[in-house]
């Protein structure tokens, strides 16, 4: 999708979305691990394409039946 069509969301909004406080994306933001993020003008903004694939690359599939 080209980037004039993707709307970025802010850290409140993000933190609503994954049920987190802001002060925990603060915090990975300064420890540098979670969500890539951008900073505009001094704002930091989520892209949601980038909040997908972060998710998507920790989920966790449980195994397979019978599989120790």
């Amino acid at each position: 999708m080209p980037i004039r069509d993707r709307k970025l969301i802010i850290t409140e909004q993000l933190a609503r979305h994954l049920d987190l406080s802001p002060r925990t994306l603060e915090r990975w933001r300064r420890e540098g691990s979670g969500p890539p993020w951008l900073e505009i003008g001094g704002c930091v903004r989520y892209d949601p394409t980038d909040i997908e694939e972060w998710k998507a690359a920790r989920r966790n599939d449980p195994k397979e039946p019978g599989s120790n």
